[in-house]
């Protein structure tokens, strides 16, 4: 594990912002940013990240696929869905897909960052 994570958020200001509290949270992450779930399969290329948090906005039938099919390509990587609240149809799709679990938006960094060092080790 690198401490690699890729944060997949459309709203560029919000993504910023976690990639800042993340690195500079003492944990060594090396943190990158992207706005669509397009981006991701090229992020891979190098199997470049251990995480990847993907905002819930994002998350439909297509990108549950994508995603579980970078984690089937890419063992070892953990996928955390980014959500305000999380419904029970949420949780249900992101399990049928093998997605690690999920982290709550807002202003509890510590513990986004506890949410992500379980998922890791």
């Amino acid at each position: 594990m690198n401490n690699s994570i890729t944060i997949v958020d459309p709203l560029a200001d919000e993504a910023d912002l976690l990639k800042s509290v993340l690195e500079e949270a003492g944990f060594g992450y090396r943190c990158r940013t992207l706005s669509q779930l397009d981006h991701l399969g090229d992020a891979f290329s190098a199997g470049e990240a251990d995480v990847v948090l993907v905002d819930q906005d994002l998350i439909d039938g297509s990108a549950l696929r994508l995603l579980q099919k970078l984690k089937r390509n890419h063992r070892g990587l953990r996928v955390l869905i980014l959500a305000h609240e999380v419904s029970q149809d949420l949780y249900r799709r992101a399990m049928e897909h093998a997605l690690d679990g999920f982290c709550l938006k807002g202003d509890d960094y510590p513990a986004l960052i506890d949410s992500i060092e379980q998922t890791i080790n």
